[in-house]
């Protein structure tokens, strides 16, 4: 089964910074200190009380976070799903959203998840769930 690729949607992170050159005799000018300056409050305030999950859109990248929404159905109560997701690394752990019915989900095969790969199961057949993958 293919890896799902991480869909950028541009929901949370903080965007690249230009590079700065060095004014005559190495230093910075004024008008450079002003723009680092406000970069860093900007990097500041993104950080401070906007750190975000992102959208739960399905195969969209978790916010500020190394993260993926995948949408899982589950067809069966007690059943294995095996769940490809595009972190490119073995995950840490979900966070599960919102489902379309009361259920509890629980980790199988723990050992066996992979760069590409995971396996969890519902004790409830027949729901619908966006996961986050961290």
């Amino acid at each position: 089964m293919a890896n799902r690729p991480v869909i950028d949607n541009g929901s949370g992170g903080v965007g690249r910074f230009p590079s700065i050159l060095l004014g005559e005799e190495g230093k910075l000018t004024p008008e450079q200190a002003s723009w680092m300056s406000s970069a860093i409050q900007a990097f500041a305030d993104a950080l401070n009380g906007q750190l975000s999950f992102g959208t739960a859109e399905h195969a969209t990248r978790g916010g500020n976070f190394h993260a993926q929404w995948i949408d899982v159905y589950f067809t069966s109560a007690d059943a294995e799903v095996v769940i490809p997701h595009g972190l490119g690394r073995r995950p840490v752990g979900i966070f599960p959203g919102v489902p379309d019915k009361a259920c509890s989900f629980y980790t199988t095969k723990r050992g066996s998840w992979s760069d590409s790969l995971l396996y969890l199961a519902c004790d409830t057949a027949d729901v619908t769930a966006p996961i986050l993958i961290f």
